[in-house]
């Protein structure tokens, strides 16, 4: 964790020194370095300096724009698509729809095929919380959409994020072999491409579909190997996620001592 925490910090030193870089006139491209450093917290759940930066992005945009300016339009729809993932996992519903539907009136006019199927992504996020994680028939029909046409890019990146999250709204509607045959397809297409955030999140809910099928020896290779993905880049929510996991399948072999040690260190990591 420490080698991999030293990474993020030369990162962030990068973009503050670029940003020293980039002159006052320069919104856009200010806005593009404030948000990125966001991006950067947001992927160690370190979300209080994520908003933080979010905000300092929108305030170097500036609200004045030439409705010509491709650029500052597609840089404001951007920082809005990338708050509504801290809305999301902070539970924050009523905000994550108002970013949505700002988001929406902008793509509209001025997002491209990759922000529009950014926003409809976190349009299903929004659904499955409201629902309760139990997906609608819609919700399942427009990520079978956005997976086709992500297709079509040949951008491997975001194929395998959308086959994930087909597989991910398969799980909850308990479609468990379409789940299983999805979340393993982008999981082997992740492994291809070095993505870690996207098999950490593979094995994470390969995981909850063999729990959910009584698979107590695949969910724990799926746990282990969540766990040790999770580590590597310092997601500590998904840490977390996997020492549940491992307490899940401690209990069903009936190890109740160490069952409880996983979840309460489970508990710990999430509350910090």
């Amino acid at each position: 964790m420490q080698q991999r925490a030293g990474v993020v910090l030369e990162l962030l030193d990068h973009a503050a020194d670029a940003l020293a870089e980039v002159p006052e006139s320069d919104r856009v491209q200010r806005a593009r370095l404030l948000r990125l450093q966001g991006t950067s917290f947001y992927e160690q759940r370190r979300f209080q300096d994520a908003v933080a930066h979010y905000e300092l992005a929108e305030a170097a945009l500036g609200i004045e724009a030439d409705l010509n300016d491709a650029e500052w339009w597609k840089e404001l729809l951007a920082i809005q698509i990338e708050r509504t993932g801290f809305c999301y996992f902070q539970n924050r519903l009523e905000e994550l729809s108002d970013l949505l539907q700002r988001a929406q009136s902008i793509v509209e006019r001025h997002g491209t095929a990759f922000q529009r199927r950014e926003v409809l992504e976190s349009l299903n996020l929004l659904q499955c919380r409201q629902s309760r994680f139990l997906p609608a028939d819609e919700t399942l029909r427009r990520a079978r959409t956005n997976l086709a046409e992500s297709r079509e890019t040949g951008d491997l990146s975001e194929i395998g994020t959308r086959q994930f999250s087909l597989g991910f709204i398969h799980l909850f509607r308990a479609e468990l072999e379409d789940a299983e045959a999805e979340l393993r397809e982008a999981l082997a297409l992740a492994t291809r491409i070095g993505h870690v955030v996207l098999q950490t999140k593979c094995c994470t809910y390969l995981t909850v579909a063999h729990r959910r099928r009584g698979r107590t020896q695949e969910a724990r290779e799926f746990a282990t190997k969540s766990l040790s993905l999770a580590t590597v880049s310092e997601n500590l929510s998904y840490v977390a996620t996997a020492r549940g996991n491992l307490a899940w399948v401690q209990w069903r072999e009936g190890n109740f001592d160490q069952a409880e040690r996983q979840a309460r260190a489970a508990m710990e990591l999430l509350k910090a």
